[in-house]
């Protein structure tokens, strides 16, 4: 290696220096955040296989936040519920909905985490029923076990 001036020597430190400065850059920019705008559909069985439930996703990002609303449809009726709580991070969003449970009999909690994939989101659930007598600690699947629903395949229309 030679050690004149602004030779090999020099031009070694300024690689590093530029390499260095690349790598602090890469680490501090955040993760860029997956393009969820827009509405996403899934259909899924019905419980205990009676019929199809469609579900339509309305999503509206801000940076690593996540708005939106859920419209669930189950034969004739709609049910639309706001999401909460939502949040985007690189490929991965979670959000909240809270329904009420059937005939008045207090809320249940369910807490999506998405996995972004192109044109499709792949989710899963925790429902937490609350007072409503669920699995023990308030997560997983129906009331009165049933295990932890299937993930649900949500495909993106506009």
């Amino acid at each position: 290696m030679v050690l004149n001036k602004g030779g090999v020597v020099s031009f070694m430190k300024k690689t590093i220096l530029i390499s260095g400065v690349i790598v602090l850059l890469g680490l501090c920019l955040p993760a860029a955040a997956a393009d969820v705008d827009g509405t996403w559909e899934s259909e899924q069985p019905g419980r205990q296989g009676q019929g199809t439930v469609k579900t339509t996703y309305e999503f509206q990002s801000n940076g690593s936040e996540l708005t939106g609303k859920i419209i669930s449809q189950r034969g004739d009726t709609p049910t639309e519920s706001p999401i909460s709580e939502g949040k985007i991070d690189g490929d991965n969003i979670s959000f909240t909905v809270v329904r009420a449970g059937r005939g008045g009999g207090g809320e249940i909690k369910i807490t999506y985490k998405g996995q972004v994939s192109g044109d499709e989101i792949t989710f899963t659930r925790e429902f937490d029923f609350g007072s409503m007598g669920g699995p023990p600690g308030g997560m997983g699947g129906p009331p009165g076990g049933g295990g932890a629903p299937p993930p649900i395949v949500a495909k993106r229309v506009k």
